[in-house]
């Protein structure tokens, strides 16, 4: 289903999306792992079967940083990906009533704009290109039920991560370019460690069905 293709995956260095790289890699995809560390997207890339695999630097949150990867990647493949998943994010624990405006902006550079850079980029890329394509926006479970304490920042960042999402696909249908959003549960990635506590974690394990974190590879079939 993939084999030949050229996939992007932002924020490939670790959790969901370092799961999605090795599912996309399974299926015979030339798999482009970008992070704003590159030493984990190498390490991703050392993981995954087949060839052609390629690490970039790409920071989601700086336009310039996005179009200098995408340039790459078509410089490396002759070609644009023409699968995309951005699962590029971050988020940080602090109180509705004393979050800042700098503190609010750091989530939604990274989680908001980053997401709506790489949707413009890849879209502009695809129409010129006369391509289809495949973009996929990771959410999150909480922008339907608020189960993380002081995290105003990224609950909100991931609710208009919809309707980005919900905006593409509606303006880029006629391309057929298609965009999904999915809205992953609490699953155990290095970035839910950081951003939350042990008792925090505990509290979320105990709202699931099967009282546990889910697994990345479990989220990572998106295309």
């Amino acid at each position: 289903m993939l084999s030949g293709k050229i996939a992007l995956i932002t924020g490939g260095g670790s959790g969901i999306g370092r799961a999605t790289c090795e599912v996309v890699a399974r299926e015979r995809a030339y798999v482009v792992v970008a992070d704003k560390v590159l030493a984990v997207a190498d390490e991703t890339v050392k993981l995954l079967p087949g060839n052609n695999h390629i690490s970039i630097y790409m920071d989601v949150s700086n336009e310039s940083s996005v179009e200098n990867a995408f340039k790459a990647i078509v410089y490396h493949y002759n070609a644009p990906p023409t699968l995309v998943v951005n699962s590029a994010g971050c988020g940080s624990m602090v109180p509705p009533l004393g979050i800042t405006k700098e503190q609010l902006y750091e989530v939604f550079d990274v989680n908001v704009m980053g997401t709506l850079n790489v949707c413009q980029l890849i879209s502009k890329e695809l129409i010129k290109n006369k391509s289809q394509g495949s973009i996929v926006n990771v959410g999150s479970i909480v922008t339907n039920k608020v189960l993380i304490p002081s995290s105003l920042g990224y609950n909100a960042s991931k609710a208009v991560v919809e309707q980005i999402t919900r905006a593409f696909a509606g303006e880029m249908a006629k391309y057929n370019i298609r965009f999904n959003v999915v809205l992953p549960g609490f699953i155990d990635t290095p970035l839910l460690r950081q951003a939350t506590t042990p008792d925090i974690i505990n509290n979320l394990v105990s709202s699931c069905a099967f009282e546990r974190l889910g697994k990345p590879h479990g989220k990572s079939c998106y295309y």
